[in-house]
């Protein structure tokens, strides 16, 4: 490898490489990661750590499949939807204005932290977002968080 004493530009392809260990100094992409031997190691990015899950979490999507991951994330949306009274949209995503919120079911965000329910705040909207990780028991808890409903 050449070393280098000055920079002669910013642009200078060779301030583009990674830590990895191939010859020249070429970038560390995909997996068996090869670090380098001495301290370059460290200069990687640190999202090195998440390629570990990504292959198999891609794996899962693809035996799951991508049309029943939206199925299910659409009826858990919907079903919170139609809870609520709100209009039927196309979106896993529900989105509620706070003042709203606020006028039909006061202390919704109180409740809603009370049990536990991971939402988010922002721009003046209440935001939730069903995925594979939620069911319809996540939606009922949720709803009943907002409405301020008890189930017997």
């Amino acid at each position: 490898m050449t070393k280098r004493t000055a920079l002669s530009s910013s642009t200078d392809s060779s301030l583009w490489r990674q830590a990895g260990s191939q010859p020249g100094g070429a970038a560390s992409y995909g997996m068996p990661m090869h670090l380098a031997d001495g301290a370059r190691a460290f200069d990687i990015s640190p999202a090195r750590h998440s390629w570990v899950g990504t292959a198999p979490a891609l794996e899962l999507l693809l035996d799951v499949g991508v049309d029943r991951i939206h199925t299910h994330d659409f009826a858990l949306a919907k079903r919170f939807r139609t809870g609520l009274g709100l209009e039927e949209a196309n979106s896993a995503i529900v989105s509620i204005d706070l003042d709203i919120a606020n006028r039909f079911w006061p202390g919704a965000p109180d409740r809603l932290d009370e049990a536990g329910v991971r939402y988010s705040q922002a721009g003046g909207n209440m935001r939730f977002g069903f995925h594979l990780f939620n069911d319809e028991a996540d939606v009922d808890v949720a709803l009943n968080a907002v409405t301020d409903y008890a189930p017997a």
